[in-house]
């Protein structure tokens, strides 16, 4: 079972968040988070999210991934929404720490800033998952419905379909 986690916070400093909008004066975001314990070594998960040509074959969320998981590397993906919508997206890998966290950002500066994160914990022989983004821009500011409808829920989607794939792999 997934846990999940929504926040708003308004910080005019962007003190106290890794996730802040650095030189965009932006202070309003929106986050997202669900956490999953995975039956599976780390090693075994971070392979599944690092291939990306394999998304098709069990991520609700993101389908079509192409890209490297490498820093500065450009990924496009299609995102399909709660209620069945695509939509055709893109980013640039910003960090990866090999078996522990892979972080990709993309958006408008203006109206809508993701920065996408997976983080794994390996808690003995099993994964503490986390998968979350942090919005940014003026499109929290006025989607917070929509978010909470439409995108919320694909996150611990995700994470139950990945621990099914990690699981069935071990």
């Amino acid at each position: 079972m997934a846990i999940m986690r929504f926040t708003q916070i308004r910080d005019k400093s962007g003190a106290g968040s890794r996730h802040k909008n650095e030189g965009t004066g932006m202070s309003l975001h929106y986050k997202v988070v669900a956490e999953t314990l995975i039956d599976a070594s780390a090693e075994r998960v971070w392979a599944i999210l690092t291939d990306f040509a394999g998304y098709d074959d069990w991520n609700p969320m993101l389908t079509e991934m192409s890209g490297k998981p490498e820093v500065g590397s450009d990924l496009r993906f299609i995102v399909t929404d709660a209620k069945g919508s695509r939509r055709r997206m893109g980013g640039k890998v910003h960090e990866v720490i090999p078996g522990r966290r892979l972080e990709w950002r993309g958006g408008n500066p203006v109206t809508f800033i993701g920065h996408h994160f997976f983080e794994l914990h390996p808690v003995g022989e099993t994964t503490r998952f986390i998968h979350g983004e942090v919005y940014f821009g003026l499109g929290p500011l006025f989607l917070r419905p929509v978010l909470n409808a439409r995108a919320a829920p694909l996150y611990p989607a995700l994470n139950e379909a990945l621990k099914a794939r990690a699981e069935a792999q071990e």
